[in-house]
């Protein structure tokens, strides 16, 4: 004989009254099913939390036999569940959602959920405006250009006189004394300086006395007449004179090297693309002996130098190694400036050698084939593409600050991102990956130690 303990409900603990078994195997009173369902919203037992499939029914047989074993029992539970408000209002909600979604949970949000979702969406939305308020702010009020900035884009002619002092400081290192305060004093703007000579540069109100420095000042005044602005020389005046291409520049030839190459190719050529192939191409210079009009005297012979014309061949090469090897470009143009930034142009060459060695460990990973070097080329350009339009539209309103903050970011943190990603999206398996998984592993805490030495230099 079955006892009535064995035909209990999992969730009421009593008879089981209108038993629905789920898949699970699991049974319930029909009511209980109902009220959880309403509750929770999923269709899982209430015990095990195994999902049902299809819309549970009554066990007809197990209902049969509660009927003829427990009879006065099961009155009992029927006259009280009948008592309970919402009895028939969540029966009727469950079989008419079995009707209508086959037993699965209906895909509307619940009122409560749907206000929730709404109220964050809101305050997002109103978070990232006033963010955007703030930093317009910030950008209308405190982003001015600084009069070093200036005088990169702006005619030396209109340079007001704190333009002026801003060049002679960034020429003054060359002469170990800083005459940007006697510019300044002078009240000297930018058309007064284009119209001095050297012999004004040795009286007041300047008083240079130094012959040599004068000769350098008066070169520097040359330039400019020629120019008509200050060129950069290093590349923290790059950086100064082209904020925004300088960003563009270290992100675009980390991901996009041929494209971004092609792309200077065909739409900055002169300004960029040439000086950039000159420089690694990196002709040799024929110098010769230019006699002098009084021939009784040798030492008034000229050297004239001149520098080899970039042949076709030489452009050939070029392209072919922009193809095959774009980072050997980078590293070479950034060799002929070691002189100038030792320690940064070395990080900029250890970090196109990585570049390179991650780019032939994706190639020797996937199959090569036509097409999907088709579709390889098309992703890229695609990607390119979108890339450089949202780069454009975000480089309108972003704060210099900013711009600041992604370019250094790139520069020193870049080659520890790359040497991160070959060490774990690369060298796992064989044995030589394993090699140069410890050998990168090694690199990257000796540049992580050397940008620590650097920001301690830095601090005060």
């Amino acid at each position: 004989m079955v006892s009535s303990e064995e035909l209990e409900c999992g969730c009421c603990y009593d008879l089981l009254l209108d038993p629905t078994t789920l898949t699970c195997g699991h049974s319930f009173c029909r009511y209980c099913l109902a009220k959880w369902f309403k509750t929770s919203k999923k269709t899982e037992c209430p015990e095990c939390r195994q999902m049902w499939t299809g819309f549970p029914s009554v066990n007809v047989r197990l209902r049969s036999i509660i009927e003829k074993a427990f009879p006065e029992k099961l009155s009992t539970r029927v006259n009280a569940q009948m008592r309970l408000l919402d009895y028939q209002e969540t029966l009727n909600k469950f079989e008419e959602h079995g009707k209508k979604n086959g037993g699965q949970p209906s895909r509307v949000l619940p009122e409560e959920q749907l206000k929730l979702l709404v109220g964050g969406a809101v305050l997002v939305i109103a978070a990232l405006l006033i963010v955007l308020l703030i930093v317009m702010f910030y950008w209308l009020l405190f982003t001015e250009a600084t009069p070093r900035e200036v005088i990169y884009s702006k005619t030396a002619d209109k340079w007001s006189v704190k333009e002026v002092m801003s060049w002679a400081k960034v020429f003054s290192s060359q002469l170990d004394y800083d005459y940007s305060e006697r510019f300044a004093k002078a009240g000297l703007h930018g058309e007064v300086l284009l119209s001095l000579s050297e012999d004004d540069l040795a009286t007041a109100p300047l008083n240079i006395s130094t012959a040599l420095h004068r000769k350098i000042i008066f070169s520097e005044i040359t330039k400019l007449k020629k120019d008509g602005v200050r060129q950069p020389v290093n590349l923290w005046e790059y950086k100064d004179a082209n904020r925004i291409s300088s960003v563009f520049l270290l992100f675009m030839l980390q991901d996009f090297p041929r494209l971004t190459i092609l792309y200077y190719r065909i739409f900055h050529y002169h300004g960029v693309f040439l000086p950039f192939m000159e420089t690694v191409i990196d002709k040799a210079q024929r110098c010769e002996h230019v006699e002098s009009l009084n021939d009784s005297d040798d030492s008034n012979d000229a050297l004239r130098c001149s520098q080899e014309e970039i042949t076709s061949m030489d452009t050939v090469w070029f392209y072919t190694k922009a193809m095959l090897l774009p980072y050997y470009l980078v590293s070479r143009f950034s060799f002929h400036f070691v002189d100038v930034h030792f320690y940064i142009m070395w990080f900029i060459i250890s970090h196109s050698f990585m570049l390179t060695v991650r780019e032939a460990l994706q190639i020797k990973r996937v199959p090569i084939r036509l097409n999907t070097l088709f579709n390889t080329v098309i992703d890229a350009t695609f990607s390119f593409v979108l890339t450089l339009l949202i780069y454009r539209i975000a480089t309108w309103f972003i704060p210099a600050f900013i711009l600041d903050f992604c370019f250094f970011a790139k520069l020193y943190y870049g080659p520890v991102d790359t040497a991160n990603s070959i060490r774990h999206g690369h060298l796992q398996t064989h044995a030589i990956g394993k090699v140069l998984n410890v050998a990168f592993g090694a690199v990257n805490k000796v540049v992580a130690f050397i940008l620590f030495l650097f920001n301690a230099r830095r601090r005060p």
